[in-house]
């Protein structure tokens, strides 16, 4: 299970930072890792990590006195998390790195990194990577690599974004004073009924239509959505064709007294359990979620709401192709060929 903790806005995950993935990168571990990702995953636990584990590793003769170290904190805990284990054993990263490899990235000073922080941040990367191709994720990587974004359905079809800040100010230096390389991030998330499918299916045609920003992505659906569509009962989309006619809220210049009106209901309203989000345009053309809250910006006409998560207006396209996947994947209730449907009403009505 991803680690994941969180009360209603704020979410840790173990994973690699920008610094830690660009290191991978360089060090063509990352390509190590997805070639011998079916070894890999052989070593990731699925269940309890029990005392008999940590023994086993510290049995070996050849461990060395960095890992053994840490293997005796694990030993004096009363749990073990999957992540805490996969770093101090450093499983990972002895499936794709020789022992004479491991110690020529150590001694690289370009590098400058232990085995503790090379095995920390092999793990992170496995752990999100596992986690994000067992459940069939669609991701993407924003532009300057500062934050990662997926979306994707539960078993009930629910709809879920989640984004990643890959470089938080918060986040403890290394002892040399450079960027960590992994550790618990924090991230942003939107978690919605399944109905709301929907709405980020229109989204992108909706921002396409008010910007003036054409995207090929969404001129050529018909290329990654191969099915004819087929009209349902279930699906009005007279309704949806009413939806697209709103605007999205446009963030003005200048805002005085935390305040700004507008006119009429706007395009896109987000109801949450735990809190309801408005999509929004910035004077960059930049796409906001903006999150009701006690502080922030009051929105006439539907309440109180704060900046909560950017979409660069280059990967607004993402979210459409992210639906599609989610759709073809049977992680939503709608099939594809009724997401077909829709999709050819927006693009010729």
């Amino acid at each position: 299970m991803l680690n994941i903790c969180y009360t209603i806005r704020v979410i840790k995950i173990f994973s690699v930072t920008d610094v830690g993935l660009n290191f991978l990168r360089e060090s063509g571990l990352l390509q190590r890792i997805d070639e011998n990702w079916d070894k890999i995953n052989e070593e990731i636990p699925y269940g309890v990590i029990d005392d008999s584990m940590i023994e086993e590793l510290l049995e070996k003769r050849d461990i060395s006195s960095e890992r053994k170290r840490q293997l005796d904190k694990l030993q004096k805990r009363s749990i073990t998390s999957k992540e805490e284990f996969l770093v101090a054993s450093g499983k990972c990263t002895d499936r794709i790195l020789t022992k004479e490899e491991v110690e020529k990235i150590k001694r690289n000073p370009y590098y400058n990194i232990s085995l503790t922080e090379l095995d920390g941040v092999i793990a992170a990367y496995c752990l999100m990577k596992d986690y994000s191709t067992s459940r069939n994720w669609f991701g993407w990587l924003s532009k300057e690599e500062k934050f990662y974004t997926s979306m994707w359905g539960d078993v009930n079809g629910d709809f879920h974004l989640l984004q990643l800040d890959m470089h938080p100010e918060s986040e403890q230096k290394r002892i040399d004073g450079s960027y960590p390389l992994f550790g618990d991030l924090p991230a942003k998330g939107i978690f919605l009924h399944y109905d709301y499918w929907k709405t980020f299916t229109l989204l992108p045609f909706k921002y396409s239509k008010q910007t003036g920003t054409e995207f090929e992505e969404l001129k050529n659906w018909r290329r990654l959505l191969d099915v004819e569509p087929v009209e349902s009962r279930y699906f009005d989309l007279d309704e949806c064709l009413f939806e697209f006619e709103c605007d999205m809220i446009k963030i003005p210049e200048k805002i005085e007294n935390d305040m700004f009106n507008i006119k009429k209901c706007p395009f896109g309203m987000l109801h949450g359990e735990h809190a309801n989000y408005v999509p929004a345009i910035d004077k960059e053309k930049n796409l906001w979620f903006y999150m009701s809250s006690n502080d922030g910006i009051l929105i006439n006409n539907i309440g109180i709401y704060k900046q909560y998560m950017k979409i660069s207006k280059e990967n607004v396209p993402m979210i459409l192709k992210g639906v599609i996947h989610a759709v073809k994947d049977n992680q939503t209730r709608m099939r594809p060929s009724t997401l077909a449907y829709v999709l050819d009403g927006l693009t010729t009505n």
